[in-house]
């Protein structure tokens, strides 16, 4: 099991870890992300979500905590108790799944490079935009023990 302060020295079961986002890395809609473009969302939590949708309430599946890192953000992850959630939890332990994503608006971009943005939501993907998005961590045991 994963456990992480928040919240002023709180601890929080955490299910996995990774990055959402790396730096300096070719994204395949041609952007590459710099180095603290998100450096003012550390320490945030933001939703987490199925493949972007964030359009539906039902696709949210727990929240991300973001820490900005030298090299990109790292994030914990927190599933909850629906049944997609559920769902997410077996796909993880299973290693079905191993990225995630970053929706952020206010993005501020100069010759393809990100400079500035806000996240808003990280997503579990089945195929990531920045190959770097990689989940490291998954503390879920398998329903076998």
């Amino acid at each position: 099991m994963i456990k992480m302060k928040v919240n002023g020295g709180n601890r929080v079961k955490v299910d996995f870890s990774g990055y959402a986002t790396r730096n300096d890395i070719k994204c395949t809609d041609g952007r590459k992300i710099k180095r603290d473009s998100f450096k003012h969302c550390d320490g945030i939590v933001v939703p987490l979500v199925w493949q972007h949708l964030h359009n539906d309430p039902g696709n949210v599946i727990g929240k991300a905590f973001l820490k900005n890192r030298e090299d990109g953000v790292y994030t914990y992850g927190c599933l909850n108790d629906t049944e997609k959630a559920v769902n997410a939890k077996k796909l993880l332990a299973h290693g079905d799944i191993d990225h995630m994503s970053i929706y952020a608006t206010n993005v501020i971009e100069k010759n393809g490079d990100v400079l500035y943005g806000d996240i808003k939501e990280v997503s579990l993907v089945l195929s990531a935009a920045n190959p770097g998005a990689v989940i490291e961590h998954v503390a879920i045991a398998h329903s076998d023990g």
